[in-house]
């Protein structure tokens, strides 16, 4: 029995920050994960660290050049963070023949930071049972709070964790899209 039937019979609401999109082509499911957060935060850090370098090139000329190019490399990953923090959602696409989880819109370099465990596709038709599981993260990742993973099992690969670092209403929702984006074989 799925978690999603144990919790109601009825439909399950979206929680808050997940967007429901029908598209002409299938289901896109878009939420901010925790990894978002973290981003936002690394990118500032970040800057105010290549910030502060600088100031320490200008201080001790004698470093200047290892410090300039420290700070430049600091920079660059900061451009990045800072808006892949600000802009990206996960994004949980039911387009048929395919179910994937992407970070959108900027590429993400690392997707299980930000929830995502597969940078694959996997078949619809393969999906025989979509589950959630709890997460065994350690407390320091998960904040001492029970996390969850989407799992599906599929014909010749097995299990495969889908998305992670979920709360239980979150993952009961995911599982709930998938199992019905299944079951009606549009």
């Amino acid at each position: 029995m799925s978690i999603a039937s144990v919790l109601t019979t009825e439909e399950l609401r979206a929680p808050q920050g997940f967007e429901r999109v029908v598209a002409d082509n299938g289901l896109l499911v878009a939420w901010r994960g925790p990894g978002h957060g973290t981003c936002i935060l690394a990118g500032l850090l970040g800057l105010a660290l290549g910030a502060l370098l600088l100031v320490a090139a200008a201080l001790a000329p004698q470093t200047a050049e290892v410090l300039t190019t420290t700070a430049a490399v600091i920079a660059a990953a900061s451009a990045y963070l800072l808006p892949a923090g600000l802009l990206n959602r996960t994004v949980l696409c039911l387009q048929r023949p395919h179910i994937a989880v992407r970070q959108r819109p900027l590429p993400c370099p690392w997707p299980s930071r930000f929830q995502a465990n597969r940078r694959r596709r996997i078949r619809v038709v393969d999906v025989y049972e979509v589950s959630v599981e709890e997460a065994p993260l350690p407390a320091r990742q998960s904040g001492g709070v029970p996390a969850y993973s989407l799992v599906v099992r599929t014909i010749g690969t097995g299990r495969e964790e889908l998305i992670t670092r979920l709360s239980q209403d979150e993952a009961a929702y995911l599982e709930q899209e998938i199992s019905a984006y299944i079951a009606s074989g549009d």
